[in-house]
């Protein structure tokens, strides 16, 4: 299995830098909004507010032990809830540990696999070798550029980027996103024979 350059171990830090600025910033917008503001978030997301806070109530009366309290008609003065920002908060940060597991996993390498048995005669070749992470990372970085060149108009170098990535990883050039950018690669040349060279 083939190490990671210390470039494309540079860009998946840049890009996790990236990913834990926006989740910070997503952080600060939730801590930030009144509780009306909250609630109505939670609504668009199709989350039912009054059932999760009765819900909670009635979990945090049960946590301490307390006798269950008759329920009375809600008082005209809105009452802070100060357990939804902790609870939005929780959530917004189990979602970066998850993001921070996919970035380690990313840098780093799986165990070496255990050593294959000896071939017999009746397997006369080895099966095909299957790209690992780095092989993944590096084509999938190559198919971004590939985007982009495209997108710049430099035809040329978002095929030869195409050729590449599929090279390192051959079951990834079937997704239908890259076969979609092959194919407009392909017609921008029909239609222009010297277009991006």
């Amino acid at each position: 299995m083939a190490e990671l350059e210390p470039r494309d171990i540079w860009k998946i830090v840049e890009e996790q830098a990236r990913e834990d600025e926006a989740l910070e910033a997503q952080m600060r917008e939730v801590a930030s909004m009144s509780d009306a503001a909250l609630d109505e978030e939670l609504r668009q997301a199709g989350v039912d507010v009054a059932e999760v806070e009765k819900r909670t109530r009635a979990l945090h009366a049960s946590s301490k032990g307390a006798p269950k309290v008759e329920r009375r008609p809600a008082p005209r003065v809105v009452e802070k809830r100060p357990w939804r920002r902790p609870v939005v908060l929780w959530l917004v940060a189990a979602t970066a540990a998850v993001a921070g597991g996919l970035a380690y996993s990313a840098l780093h390498e799986a165990p070496p696999p255990a050593p294959a048995p000896a071939p017999t005669p009746s397997t006369p070749r080895a099966p095909p070798v299957q790209p690992g992470p780095p092989d993944l990372v590096a084509a999938t970085d190559m198919r971004h550029r590939a985007a982009v060149a495209y997108d710049a108009g430099h035809l040329s170098e978002c095929l030869s980027l195409l050729d590449q990535a599929r090279d390192r990883d051959p079951a990834g050039d079937a997704a239908p996103e890259v076969k979609q950018l092959r194919a407009k690669v392909m017609r921008a040349f029909d239609d222009k024979p010297d277009a991006g060279r």
